[in-house]
């Protein structure tokens, strides 16, 4: 009988508390280190591969023929394909030939509108790519896999509805679909999933600041979508503090300091300019480093 599927019926049973179930984890499933320092390798091969194939194209696309510039990819896809089922897609192995294919699907459809010369849009090529990925998905039963259509579609929505120039549509369609994923995530999710809530502030922060920064620098007389942003991220800090959670505490500490860096852009003088940049993120680092042990304090409480 698999262990921690009983500990898992336990707790979903509420038979057994949060910090029984986890004492109880670590006695009777210790965590074998080898297969953890294993997976995390392979992980960063994974990447590292894939962004060596496509420096590759773009060194040498000048050099390559049609043949090899459509074959490619084609390959890595198909190579990517048997990889996944002849290890299965529960292992860790077939998980990373599956990331290998979602990537090399986007290559693809770049070096294919590139040889026939499509004439599409940026947003033509993340559009098919989010899609695709979408079957993908559902194949892999990863979550961590989600995030790669989540942030594929979200560049496609922002090329497609913005041409450098935010608009209130597309901000509160935009914070409106990422709040509710998040939330999504954190209410219905297990413990575990809340780690991949996280990961969502990637492109919910990332829009929020880049939007921020073309508006700062395209009028000098607008701030809405700025004090937008500090309002959202000094909202996460204090929804951080509430669930004990440092890694969205940190994140959104830094990302008030890159805000606050931006709203004193206008001050005169270079070095005054810098000076309260360092100040505001040394006041981050302090927050992080100051929440540290009395969260980590809280967790242990519970």
């Amino acid at each position: 009988m698999n262990t921690k599927h009983a500990l898992d019926g336990l707790l979903q049973n509420k038979f057994l508390t949060l910090p029984a179930y986890e004492r109880l984890l670590g006695e009777l499933c210790p965590l074998n280190a080898g297969a953890w320092l294993s997976a995390r390798l392979l992980m960063a091969a994974s990447v590292f591969i894939l962004a060596g194939v496509i420096c590759f194209f773009a060194a040498n696309w000048q050099h390559l023929g049609q043949v090899f510039k459509l074959g490619l990819p084609l390959a890595g896809l198909l190579a990517c394909g048997a990889g996944a089922w002849y290890k299965g897609v529960q292992t860790a192995a077939g998980q990373a030939f599956g990331f290998g294919a979602g990537v090399l699907i986007g290559v693809f459809l770049a070096v294919f509108g590139q040889v026939f010369q499509t004439g599409a849009f940026v947003h033509q090529l993340f559009g098919p790519w989010c899609l695709l990925l979408v079957p993908l998905a559902l194949l892999l039963r990863n979550k961590w896999f989600w995030l790669m259509p989540v942030y594929v579609g979200a560049i496609y929505w922002i090329s497609k509805s913005s041409s450098w120039n935010p608009t209130w549509p597309l901000w509160y369609g935009f914070n409106g679909l990422f709040i509710a994923a998040w939330v999504l995530a954190e209410v219905f999710g297990r413990r575990r999933v809340r780690v991949f809530s996280r990961f969502l502030w990637v492109p919910f922060s990332g829009f929020n600041f880049c939007v921020a920064l073309i508006e700062r620098f395209s009028s000098t007389h607008e701030w809405a979508f700025l004090i937008g942003a500090l309002a959202f991220a000094a909202a996460a800090l204090v929804y951080a503090w509430y669930s004990k959670d440092l890694v969205l505490w940190a994140w959104n500490a830094f990302m008030l300091a890159g805000l606050g860096s931006m709203w004193v852009v206008s001050l005169n003088g270079l070095t005054l300019y810098f000076l309260i940049c360092a100040l505001l993120f040394t006041v981050a680092g302090g927050a992080v480093a100051w929440a540290w042990p009395r969260l980590r304090e809280d967790k242990h409480h519970e």
